[in-house]
């Protein structure tokens, strides 16, 4: 950005011009017209086109070169760990970035409608928990719904709270948050001797934190020796930072757990179709 930033003492006029987008952090128009911003003494006396606006006497003039920039937003410091939820619509970008790197997993969350009628959940019997864990426990907290009209976020702090919290009271899973399409964020307790699992219609997409395991998946679950087991499967093993991804009807499990914890994300990709709104 080019600067012209005379030394002054008495009342000053900032304008900051040339901004190729500006946004207004409101729903209804999240786009304003305008690229010229002017204050005066500290305070914003004018938004609009640099035509309509009056900026003689500036005291200060920054020329932008055409950057976007958003107004009345949230400013946060995000560290490893961390999550943010952005929804459909929602201005948002990084700045200040020391070493920053992040998954992004992209969804679709408007528009969606059931293909098929929701399965039916039947009970699955429970393997018995080894001594000193349980299944279920206390009550897990309340799960809030994603926001339509902005930003959610979960410090690595609250969740590793959160994980405390499920192993002190033997829950097994505590969720983040539920979205469209039974999208939700767990922290999951991942027990030994869970028998190998497979889901109708949702995905499941592993997010290793800590500790190793051995991924059990594919092939098929068959009994033996009165237990269920995966046959002609895959043996992996999950390190920090590795992703896992199971899509419907595929047998998987964790065994050999050293400090294993995961961040599990499960969604439906199955049984909706996405249809177009009016507008489009």
């Amino acid at each position: 950005m080019a600067h012209d930033a005379p030394q002054q003492t008495g009342p000053s006029k900032l304008v900051i011009r040339n901004i190729g987008l500006l946004l207004s952090g409101a729903m209804e128009k999240p786009i304003l017209d305008a690229d010229t911003v002017v204050a005066e003494n500290g305070r914003i006396t004018g938004i609009g086109r640099a035509k309509d606006l009056n900026t003689e006497g500036a005291t200060t003039i920054v020329d932008t070169n055409g950057t976007k920039s958003i107004r009345n937003g949230v400013q946060r410091t995000v560290n490893p760990g961390d999550i943010l939820y952005v929804p459909p619509g929602v201005p948002h970008h990084f700045t200040d970035m020391k070493g920053f790197r992040a998954w992004l997993m992209r969804f679709d969350t408007i528009g969606l409608v059931r293909s098929k009628p929701e399965p039916l959940q039947a009970p699955v019997a429970a393997a018995p928990a080894p001594a000193g864990r349980g299944r279920g426990g206390a009550a897990a907290p309340p799960v809030p719904d994603l926001p339509i009209y902005e930003t959610a976020f979960w410090t690595n702090a609250d969740i590793q709270k959160r994980w405390k919290d499920n192993e002190a009271n033997k829950r097994i899973n505590s969720r983040l948050y539920n979205g469209p399409a039974n999208i939700s964020g767990n922290v999951r307790i991942v027990l030994d001797g869970d028998a190998p699992a497979t889901h109708e219609d949702t995905a499941d997409l592993w997010l290793v934190t800590a500790g190793t395991a051995i991924a059990r998946t594919d092939g098929e679950i068959v009994q033996s020796n009165g237990a269920s087991t995966i046959r002609n499967g895959v043996q992996r093993t999950v390190h920090p930072g590795d992703l896992l991804y199971v899509p419907p009807g595929v047998p998987h499990h964790f065994t050999d757990m050293k400090g294993f914890r995961a961040l599990l994300i499960r969604y439906d990709v199955v049984g909706w179709v996405q249809v177009p709104s009016a507008a489009q």
